[in-house]
């Protein structure tokens, strides 16, 4: 699908779209998008100006995203089971309905929609204190697919499904579950792993 019947697609499904530069910085005044989405001529003429990179305001239309940077982590051995140590820890039924893309770094988004989106949050460091997953909610942006380098693995960003609050909070749960941070217990250190 062409990049302008795409974009216009998700505009007009109520989703805020923005263009943004190599460096993933919005090129746009882009805080007025959060309370009104970009109109579908001005997203048209960023395509015809060779804009190449968009992103998507979170908390418009309900989105928000889990923002997983793998390349954060402790160990480049853990980075392939990553997403699937998350997996296991879902009901089947709710990991299905997530839109799923990898980003240029070899990281990933799990895009939804829901009626309870909150402000971006961390929900998992690594030993080093770098987060290793984040939300972006209200007053985040997500880069999406056709951008450089991010390609959708599981669903269709056309159809981001909704889940419910109890959906939201299990996803998130699990989410945070893979913090890898040190912490110190009756004098010692423990690694809080998955």
């Amino acid at each position: 699908m062409k990049i302008k019947k795409f974009l216009s697609e998700m505009a007009n499904k109520g989703y805020s779209v923005i263009p943004v530069d190599d460096h993933k910085q919005p090129i746009v005044a882009w805080k007025k998008y959060q309370a009104i989405p970009m109109v579908i001529e001005e997203v048209q003429k960023f395509i015809d100006n060779g804009h190449q990179n968009f992103a998507l305001v979170c908390g418009v239309n309900g989105l928000e995203a889990i923002d997983i940077d793998t390349k954060n982590l402790d160990s480049e051995n853990e980075q392939e089971d990553f997403l699937q140590d998350i997996r296991k820890n879902l009901p089947t039924e709710l990991w299905a309905k997530l839109v799923i893309q990898k980003t240029p770094s070899g990281g990933f988004h799990l895009l939804y929609r829901c009626q309870e989106v909150s402000v971006n949050q961390h929900l998992a460091k690594n030993r080093s204190r770098k987060p290793i997953i984040e939300t972006r909610g209200n007053g985040g942006y997500v880069l999406i697919c056709p951008s450089k380098g991010y390609t959708v693995i599981q669903g269709d960003l056309l159809m981001i499904p909704e889940i419910t609050a109890e959906e939201r909070t299990k996803l998130l749960e699990a989410c945070k579950a893979m913090t890898q941070l040190e912490k110190l217990q009756k004098g010692r250190a423990i690694v809080i792993t998955p």
